[in-house]
């Protein structure tokens, strides 16, 4: 089946339309999905930036956004490009406004308390936004954790999962043949190296998750890619890889989803400083 767009958009981190998306999905557990996740929308600017994704990867777009006039925009380009919608806020708040008898505030974030807790969730993930993919080695023993991992082990979307918790989370793939970066070499030899989690699959699996991605993206050239032995090969590989670094464990991400792994890489974590 080749996987729905699903596009995310939020005012802030994304985490109602995250939980709510995600529970929703629970129940077509044979529906597959490619998650967009469109955070901090909160002006025209970024608005602007956000609408052209949504015409090249058609789906369904899912937003929360205090400003009227934002969710008003959105609305109008998505009937424009026939592109279905909804709106996570709109049926809850008329309801709460006829019971109260009172407008809402237009505040972004408003659900989210302006206290220190909020501010290292946003800290955390504009930290994990510049440490996607390998990106900004140069910091990255700045990072709490750093998750490794092959092509479609959900590397990303867990990490954005602990940014939500405040914690500054980094990812960095293992490719098959291509040298480790020295600046991750060089943290597993630091004392004071943040947390290491390999993250691994089983092959079919991984297989089947990898073939949908091309499905999804018209990829006709990359054989290797998706072709079985090579695919054992490069999880084999990796795991003697994370435990040369000496990660905390390895997580085998295959029944779990994205909110388990990063719950239970989160408690590792409370347990490990604690300790």
């Amino acid at each position: 089946m080749v996987p729905f767009c699903l596009h995310l958009i939020s005012d802030s981190t994304g985490e109602t339309v995250q939980s709510l998306s995600r529970a929703c999905l629970a129940l077509f557990p044979s529906v597959s999905t490619i998650e967009h996740l469109h955070p901090l929308i909160h002006n025209e600017t970024r608005m602007a930036k956000v609408l052209p994704v949504l015409t090249k990867e058609r789906g369904l777009v899912v937003f929360s956004l205090a400003n009227l006039q934002l969710a008003q925009r959105l609305q109008d380009f998505c009937e424009e490009q026939d592109l279905p919608y909804f709106s996570v806020l709109e049926g809850p708040l008329k309801s709460f406004s006829r019971f109260f008898e009172m407008s809402p505030l237009e505040q972004s974030g408003a659900q989210h308390t302006m206290d220190d807790n909020y501010f290292r969730r946003i800290e955390a993930l504009h930290f994990t936004i510049a440490h996607d993919d390998g990106n900004g080695l140069k910091t990255l023993d700045q990072a709490d954790v750093v998750l490794l991992g092959v092509s479609r082990t959900s590397k990303t979307p867990t990490c954005f999962q602990l940014a939500n918790r405040g914690l500054r989370a980094a990812n960095v793939p293992f490719v098959l043949g291509v040298p480790p970066p020295k600046e991750l070499t060089e943290l597993a030899c630091n004392n004071e190296k943040p947390v290491f989690f390999g993250l691994t699959c089983a092959c079919d699996h991984l297989l089947a998750l990898r073939r949908n991605r091309l499905l999804a993206i018209g990829g006709k050239d990359y054989d290797t890619y998706v072709d079985p032995e090579r695919v054992h090969e490069e999880i084999t590989v990796a795991r003697q890889f994370f435990q040369s670094l000496g990660v905390v464990r390895m997580i085998d991400v295959t029944h779990r989803s994205i909110e388990e792994t990063a719950s239970s890489i989160a408690r590792d974590l409370e347990r490990k400083h604690v300790g």
